[in-house]
C-alpha cells in the first residue's frame, strides 16, 4: 500500500494538472488525432516531471523553476494539439488550467496548515488534495469550462501571455517561498501569518484568471456590437435598395395597364403583358412596405430557386411597426429558410409555408420549411452551419433583438425534417394605437 502512495507522490503534480485540462478538454471541440497527440502529451509530462525527484534538484530553487516552466510547456502543447482552438485560445485555456491546479493546491495547503502543517509530507495530504480537487474541479466544470467556446477566440494574446507570466510567478516563485514559510513552526503568530499569505495567494490567482476571462467576454461584446451594427446598417441599405425596386415595379405595372388599351398592340403581346400584371397582383400588399419588399423579394429568389413559397396573410396587423424593423425580422427569417430548402433536391419538400395571422390579441407568425442538415440548438436556439461560427450567426440574433423590441417572444422546434419557427407579437387595435 505505501508503495502505492509512493507512486501517487511522484505522480502528484502531472494529475493535478492532468485533471484541470480534462475540466476544459470534455466540453470543447477536439482535433483530429487529439489522441495520439494526448498520450504523447501525457508521457512526455510525467517523465518530465520525474526530473524533480532526482537528488540535489528539489531542494534546489534554481533547478526547479525551469521544471515548472517546463511543465508548462509541454502542458501548452497537449493543449494546442489536442483542443480545437488557436494559439491564444491554448494560452487562455494553460491560464485557466494552472489557475485551477493552484487554487487547489492553496486550499489543500489552508487544510493541512490549520490541523498539522507536519501532515503535509504524510498520506494525508494526497486525500485533502483530491478532495480539494472535487470541491473546486466540479463546479469549474459546470459553471465555467462549458460556458467558453463562445469567449476563447476572443482572448487577447498580449494579455494571455502576462497572465501565464503572473500565474508562473505564483506558482513557483510565491509557492515556493511560502512552503519556506509555512515550515517555520517557531514563526510568531504562525498560523495567522501563514493563512494570510495562503489566502492572498489564492485571491490573487482568481483575480487574475477572471480579469482575463472578463477581457475576453468585453472583446466579445464588442465585436458583436460592432458587427450587429454593420449587419443593421446593411440591412437598411438593403431595404432602401429593395424599396426602389419595388417602386419602379409600381410604375411599370401602371404603364402595361395602359397598355393593355393600346390598339397597336397585338394580341400574343396583351396575353403576355396581362400574365404579368396577373403575376404582380400576386405580390403581397400590405401598409407596412418593409413586408411588402421582404416577401416579394423572397417571391424572386424561390422562383430562381425552385422554391414553392406559399404566403397565407389573413389581415394587415403590422402598421405600428417600423418598415425597416420588419424587413429585417423577415429578411432573416426567410434567407435562413431558403437556404435551408435549397439544399433539399426532393421536389415534393422543395417548399416553404409562411402564416401570418391574428389569434386572439396576439400576432402569430409560423415558418415551416424542410431540411437536410439537422440544426444544433443551443438554450432553444439554432445555431449557424457554417463553419466560421464567430463570424456569422448574426441573423437569428438579429431576429430575437427585433422580437424583444416589440415585446414578443419566439419557439423553434423540429418534427422529422421539419423546421419551424414560431413569433407571437402582442396586437395593438387601431382604437389602442
Amino acid at each position: 500500500m505505501q508503495a502505492f502512495y509512493d507512486w501517487l507522490w511522484r505522480l502528484d503534480y502531472p494529475i493535478n494538472l492532468l485533471m484541470g485540462f480534462l475540466v476544459f478538454f470534455l466540453p470543447l471541440s477536439k482535433k483530429k488525432n487529439w489522441l495520439i497527440y494526448g498520450i504523447i502529451g501525457l508521457i512526455c509530462l510525467i517523465a518530465f516531471w520525474q526530473i524533480i525527484s532526482i537528488p540535489d534538484i528539489s531542494d534546489d530553487s534554481f533547478f526547479v523553476i525551469p521544471i515548472y516552466i517546463g511543465m508548462f510547456v509541454i502542458m501548452l502543447g497537449i493543449i494546442y494539439f489536442t483542443i480545437d482552438i488557436d494559439l491564444k485560445g491554448a494560452l487562455f485555456i494553460l491560464s485557466c488550467v494552472v489557475s485551477a491546479q493552484h487554487i487547489t493546491y492553496c486550499i489543500t495547503l489552508g487544510i493541512i496548515n490549520f490541523i498539522n502543517i507536519n501532515l503535509f509530507y504524510s498520506n494525508w495530504y494526497l486525500l485533502v488534495n483530491s478532495l480539494s480537487m472535487v470541491v473546486v474541479y466540479l463546479p469549474l466544470y459546470f459553471f465555467f469550462s462549458t460556458k467558453l467556446h463562445e469567449d476563447i477566440e476572443f482572448t487577447n494574446i498580449y494579455l494571455a501571455t502576462i497572465s501565464i507570466i503572473l500565474i508562473i510567478l505564483i506558482e513557483v516563485v510565491f509557492s515556493i517561498s511560502q512552503m519556506q514559510i509555512f515550515l517555520i513552526q517557531d514563526l510568531p503568530n504562525r498560523l495567522f501569518v501563514t493563512t494570510s499569505i495562503n489566502l492572498s495567494n489564492l485571491i490573487f490567482t482568481i483575480l487574475i484568471i477572471l480579469f482575463l476571462y472578463l477581457s475576453a467576454i468585453s472583446q466579445r461584446r464588442k465585436e458583436e456590437n460592432l458587427a450587429t451594427s454593420l449587419i443593421k446598417q446593411k440591412e437598411r441599405e438593403r431595404f432602401e435598395m429593395a424599396k426602389v425596386t419595388i417602386n419602379e415595379i409600381n410604375i411599370k405595372y401602371h404603364d402595361l395597364k395602359h397598355m393593355l388599351t393600346d390598339d397597336k398592340i397585338n394580341e400574343e403581346d396583351k396575353k403576355e403583358i396581362q400574365e404579368t400584371i396577373t403575376n404582380y397582383k400576386a405580390i403581397i400588399q400590405t401598409n407596412n412596405v418593409g413586408l411588402n419588399v421582404v416577401i416579394y423579394e423572397a417571391q424572386l429568389k424561390c422562383i430562381e430557386l425552385g422554391i414553392d413559397f406559399n404566403v397565407l396573410l389573413d389581415g394587415d396587423y403590422f402598421d405600428n411597426f417600423k418598415a425597416h424593423h420588419i424587413y429585417s425580422l423577415f429578411s432573416n427569417l426567410l434567407d435562413n429558410s431558403i437556404e435551408a430548402t435549397s439544399k433539399i433536391n426532393d421536389m415534393e419538400k422543395k417548399r416553404i409555408s409562411l402564416n401570418i395571422k391574428l389569434v386572439r390579441d396576439s400576432i402569430v407568425i409560423i415558418l415551416k420549411n424542410y431540411f437536410v442538415i439537422n440544426p444544433k440548438f443551443k438554450k432553444g436556439i439554432p445555431l449557424t452551419t457554417k463553419k466560421d461560427q464567430a463570424n456569422h450567426g448574426y441573423g437569428m440574433k438579429s431576429i430575437q433583438r427585433i422580437v424583444k423590441l416589440y415585446g414578443g417572444a419566439f419557439t423553434v422546434s423540429t418534427n422529422k425534417d421539419v423546421f419551424s419557427i414560431k413569433i407571437i407579437f402582442p396586437y395593438l387595435s387601431k382604437s389602442e394605437k
